[in-house]
């Protein structure tokens, strides 16, 4: 069985929901933080739904007992993040250099590796490739036409 935990705000002017945390029985843990869109600054805040405004976004991070874990700050970029790239415990500082990254807006899945190299691939099944030193050659899409080939750079 899984436990359920809805933090709530401390006092009555506050935001009633500051959270929701699932513990599943296998270790994997799901948080849950409502925000909203800052009619100030454009960001999302950290705030909880009222009647007046309610929240519109929520970030929402998963953890896998094994150190995986996939992160959405709750603006259309979901993170991947392997267990050897993850740090360990809430707030450590995780190596993005090496972790996946889906855009949701763009639809397209992207990784950039510790020497600056980009991929990324498109919903459409293109491949865009930015490569930190290039040697002046053009990389074209290889759109998978052919099964279980390896495609490589020259």
């Amino acid at each position: 069985a899984a436990r359920v935990v809805c933090r709530l705000g401390g006092n009555l002017g506050g935001p009633p929901v500051r959270g929701l945390d699932v513990e599943c029985c296998d270790g994997t843990r799901l948080e849950v933080v409502p925000r909203r869109l800052s009619l100030i600054t454009g960001e999302l805040e950290h705030m909880g739904g009222t009647a007046a405004r309610p929240s519109t976004n929520a970030s929402v991070v998963l953890r896998r007992p094994d150190g995986a874990s996939v992160v959405s700050r709750g603006s259309g970029d979901v993170d991947v993040i392997s267990r050897s790239d993850a740090g360990t415990g809430l707030g450590s500082t995780i190596d993005r250099s090496r972790s996946y990254t889906a855009s949701l807006e763009s639809d397209t899945v992207r990784i950039r590796d510790n020497e600056g190299n980009t991929f990324e691939v498109h919903g459409d099944q293109s491949v865009d490739v930015r490569l930190a030193v290039s040697i002046g050659d053009e990389i074209v899409s290889p759109r998978c036409s052919v099964p279980h080939k390896v495609y490589r750079h020259p």
